[in-house]
């Protein structure tokens, strides 16, 4: 365990390094190991608190660094998790036939190249549940974490990305919609919020079927049924 001295030393250099065009992420992912214990403390304050003091938090490398260290837990599997059941959401998808302008705009849009994309966009109505509780368009409209996709009105073709809670930005980068969903979870799990009822099976398929989190809870049935619909398909 750092003492006051050396840990306030490497809370300098990581501030420091983040005032650089090109960061050393190597070195301040070891000042981030090490100051882990005395950090951890500090998470369960206020979200703005946490963003003054850690403000690295809002590289996405190190978002998804913190989750490691903090919970042992990978979320860049994302991409290649979807190569096998994006196809089915789609297609599950297009026999429901959603009449909201934006799932068919998803489903126009969703060819080859962005079917991951749309895919990952259209689950929360295929669970029929509210999507601006995990993404929205230039403002959250809920204090929970939300992907806010800026400079078009259709997500698949934002400019940027960022990640927000509590009315705060944690992250903001030209990140993909696969990478967005990954720091999502990991603002979720390092600021322990629940997930929120209107978006909750959502996220639990992602967390579970997806991201394939350890997590020993018990998987709602309606996650489930979702499950072997998609997987019904291959």
């Amino acid at each position: 365990m750092e003492d006051d001295t050396s840990y306030a030393e490497h809370m300098k250099y990581i501030a420091q390094e983040m005032r650089k065009a090109a960061p050393n992420i190597q070195q301040i992912k070891v000042r981030m190991r090490r100051t882990l214990l005395q950090r951890t403390a500090d998470m369960t304050k206020a979200t703005e608190h946490v963003m003054e003091q850690f403000p690295f938090l809002g590289n996405p490398i190190l978002l998804r660094h913190e989750m490691m260290l903090r919970h042992g837990i990978d979320v860049t599997n994302l991409t290649t998790e979807l190569e096998g059941v994006a196809h089915n959401i789609i297609k599950a998808m297009r026999e429901k036939k959603d009449p909201k302008p934006v799932s068919r705009t998803l489903l126009d849009d969703s060819d080859e190249a962005g079917m991951k994309n749309a895919a990952l966009l259209l689950l929360p109505s295929l669970f029929r549940e509210d999507s601006n509780f995990i993404y929205c368009i230039e403002e959250p409209v809920s204090p929970n974490p939300t992907i806010v996709f800026h400079g078009s009105l259709n997500a698949l073709k934002a400019e940027n990305i960022s990640i927000h809670l509590d009315g705060k930005t944690i992250v903001k980068a030209k990140l993909s919609i696969p990478e967005s969903i990954e720091c999502l979870f990991c603002v979720y799990f390092l600021f322990n919020v629940s997930y929120p009822t209107p978006i909750v099976n959502t996220l639990t398929f992602i967390e579970k079927f997806l991201l394939k989190l350890p997590n020993n809870t018990k998987i709602p049935l309606p996650v489930l049924k979702m499950h072997n619909q998609l997987m019904s398909y291959n």
